[in-house]
């Protein structure tokens, strides 16, 4: 899958919520990258998913995207930006859903 498209889908799974549904997508893609050699890409997943396994923490993460060589993510017209919202979703996510993967509580903001 595109990753884009992977970071897309994490997005839109953490700001709702359902954390088993980010860390599968990122979980699988993961091994696809990885069967399929393909460095950068293996590396940004790998760290998406220590950082909801409370492995780093957000300001390693942080600093990871803003000196990564980001030439396989395509058709993204500010790098900086895109990069800013993702960093948004994932400390969002972490500090309204007390995520440390795999424990979180969905129901902690009374969402559910």
């Amino acid at each position: 899958m595109n990753i884009n498209d992977v970071v897309e889908i994490f997005k839109s799974a953490i700001i709702q919520g359902d954390l088993d549904d980010a860390y599968d997508i990122l979980e699988k893609n993961l091994k696809i990258y990885t069967e399929k050699k393909w460095k950068r890409r293996t590396e940004m997943v790998s760290m998406l998913l220590k950082t909801i396994k409370n492995e780093i923490t957000t300001d390693e993460l942080g600093y990871y995207l803003k000196n990564m060589k980001h030439s396989f993510l395509k058709n993204i017209e500010n790098y900086d930006e895109y990069m800013n919202s993702l960093m948004d979703y994932v400390i969002y996510a972490k500090n309204r859903y007390n995520i440390k993967y795999p424990e979180f509580d969905s129901k902690r903001c009374n969402d559910i």
